[in-house]
């Protein structure tokens, strides 16, 4: 039994901890991503259209505005809001990297000013070959398969971040087509707030990382007394 845990252990934990690793201090930009420009071109031209026939709709105010919600709103107030939604929707895929952009630098400035995830606990602790030996104790090794598993779990989760923030970005320009409307706007609100947590989640948790490994990694201790 304790043979086959190592094995497991010994060969998951390195591209686990990797991946983990690689999508928490990197976001990778979206116009790296054809799909993403394809998928964003094509809600584009759709937001494109529809922007045509609300500002159409407009000019029909008996019959749409119980339904657009423009009911206390004069015309003079949607039309500007009409325009900076358009030109938001059209350059919301620059917008979006812009925010990634940010946040891998901010991500960057973090770990060149405080030594690098190298420095952190965590990264330290792990490590398959200096822990496992041929008389590695049982409660050991299944320590070492509970932290693979939440691993993995955190694995899914920046997968799944990452899925979201494409998915935001490609439905961009309906988000700020809904801005427009009145009855819409909250909604708009409430997408953009969760694409900037999205995106800016990893910077928390570096900080997290390496505030921790100030205080469990200390200086006078070379030995990592976590694990022991």
């Amino acid at each position: 039994v304790s043979g086959f845990i190592q094995n497991i252990v010994e060969s998951s934990t390195a591209p686990i901890v990797d991946g983990v690793i690689s999508y928490l201090t990197t976001t990778p930009t979206l116009f790296d991503n054809e799909v993403v420009r394809n998928f964003w071109l094509v809600s584009l031209a759709i937001v494109d259209i529809l922007f045509v026939l609300v500002v159409a709709l407009l000019g029909l105010q008996i019959m749409s505005a119980e339904t657009f919600g423009f009911e206390e709103v004069e015309i003079r107030q949607i039309l500007p809001r009409i325009g900076l939604a358009f030109l938001g929707a059209n350059i919301s895929l620059f917008l979006a990297d812009y925010v990634i952009l940010t946040g891998n630098t901010l991500v960057k400035t973090v770990l060149d000013n405080t030594g690098g995830l190298n420095k952190a606990w965590i990264v330290d602790a792990v490590n398959p070959t200096a822990l496992i030996t041929g008389t590695t104790p049982l409660i050991t090794l299944v320590f070492l398969v509970l932290f693979l598993i939440v691993s993995i779990v955190l694995l899914l989760m920046y997968i799944s971040r990452l899925i979201l923030i494409s998915l935001m970005a490609v439905l961009s320009p309906f988000i700020f087509l809904l801005w427009t409307l009145p009855k819409f706007s909250d909604l708009a609100s409430i997408a953009s707030k969760t694409y900037f947590v999205s995106v800016f989640v990893v910077f928390v948790h570096v900080v997290i990382l390496q505030l921790a490994s100030a205080f469990l990694a200390l200086p006078e201790h070379t030995e990592n007394s976590l694990v022991s």
